[in-house]
């Protein structure tokens, strides 16, 4: 199998589509925060998992480099100023989540594959010092984050909403998975994420998510060499 394709091989589809139902899903965790933490650990899984995908090796300060949001501390501000009122209202705050499981799902989707490309062409500079790495990592998760910004999404939505079929009967799934992530028993699969996690793969082949991916590859590419001439600047 070539590099290129062994992007798109089914059963790292699959399995990478089940992670990103399961992060998308997290946000209905009853407890405010713990969420949170819960869809980080998860980011960590893909990026580890697509790195050992490509049989490449990364030490565990790039794998939450490249798993955070790099909106860093402006991020943190926000999360602090919003905390009283995501405690107040969080069961009205996990109804609205509903709206962003769409994009959730894009982004782990696209997370992953974004890594893999990187390590596929040799971008990433495995042999560079330990701080070279990290810098690296931080100007690819920054790319990521601006490539997958201000996307329409909802030319997506339903066709994504229509693999999942009804969360009632996922979710219960999709939260033991999470635990059992957040534990690190990362081989554990919950059979009943594993149909709809299929056909949110199946749902990858359709032109409408292709040509989205392709645009988020496309506008990372571009976004990775502003940035990087950036830092060398």
């Amino acid at each position: 199998m070539s590099e290129t394709s062994a992007i798109d091989d089914p059963s790292v589809l699959r399995a990478r589509a089940g992670l990103a139902l399961t992060f998308a899903l997290a946000r209905y965790v009853p407890v405010p925060f713990l969420d949170d933490f819960v869809r980080e650990r998860i980011a960590r899984v893909v990026v580890s998992r697509a790195a050992a995908a490509r049989s490449k090796g990364l030490e565990p300060d790039e794998v939450a480099r490249l798993a955070a949001p790099s909106d860093g501390c402006l991020g943190c501000l926000g999360a602090l100023l919003w905390a009283p009122l995501r405690l107040l209202f969080f069961p009205i705050a996990v109804l609205l989540g509903l709206r962003h499981l769409s994009r959730d799902l894009v982004e782990v989707l696209a997370l992953g594959r974004t890594i893999e490309r990187v390590l596929a062409d040799d971008r990433y500079p495995l042999a560079s010092p330990a701080e070279a790495r990290l810098a690296y990592a931080r100007d690819v998760r920054i790319a990521f984050d601006g490539a997958r910004r201000g996307l329409d999404i909802h030319t997506v939505g339903s066709l994504l909403s229509l693999s999942l079929g009804p969360l009632r009967k996922v979710l219960p799934a999709a939260m033991r998975s999470s635990r059992r992530l957040w534990h690190g028993e990362l081989g554990a699969e919950e059979p009943a994420v594993q149909a709809p996690a299929s056909r949110l793969a199946a749902a990858l082949e359709d032109p409408r998510m292709k040509e989205l991916l392709a645009k988020i590859d496309q506008r990372f590419d571009e976004l990775l060499l502003a940035q990087r001439a950036r830092s060398a600047g």
